[in-house]
């Protein structure tokens, strides 16, 4: 015989109570951080010699070529084409940022002297030169204020 609970068809199964999944765990706190000495091995900074000079990397010929032309034409385009010659910074900032974007056109001396002699592989193009510009009320140069430039200015191609 059958219980009192069932009858010949089975009861569906009543659902489950649905539980909320458990609450994230914190954190663990970081254990506090400890000046770092440096290493006895180490040199200080003062002593540090500087790193060597990178070997530029080998460009193709062709693409060089290509993308001294470029400059070039974009010095035309945007009025750079005085025979006295441009701020070479300023050619920088308006030209070269605009072929390699800002983001990638780090800024700097080291940056700006790469440029300048980039642009002075190609003597038939460019003259990178210096100028001493002298402030306003200042009638010599002196030795403890360098007031060079470095300046450029494009050379008609033939």
């Amino acid at each position: 015989m059958m219980s009192a609970g069932m009858t010949g068809a089975q009861a569906p199964p009543e659902p489950k109570a649905k539980v909320p999944p458990a609450p994230p765990k914190p954190a663990q706190p970081k254990p506090p951080q400890q000046a770092r000495e440096p290493k006895p091995s180490a040199k200080p900074k003062e002593q540090a010699a500087p790193a060597p000079a990178p070997t530029p990397p080998t460009v193709n010929p062709e693409v060089k070529d290509q993308l001294l032309q470029l400059i070039y034409d974009m010095m035309v385009q945007k009025g750079f084409n005085s025979p006295r010659g441009h701020l070479l910074m300023d050619v920088y900032i308006e030209v070269w940022r605009e072929v390699v974007g800002p983001a990638a056109a780090a800024g700097g001396k080291t940056a700006l002297e790469r440029f300048a002699s980039f642009l002075g592989s190609a003597p038939h193009m460019f003259e990178v030169f210096d100028l001493n510009i002298l402030p306003t009320g200042q009638k010599e140069r002196t030795d403890e204020n360098d007031n060079r430039e470095r300046m450029v200015r494009l050379l008609k191609q033939k």
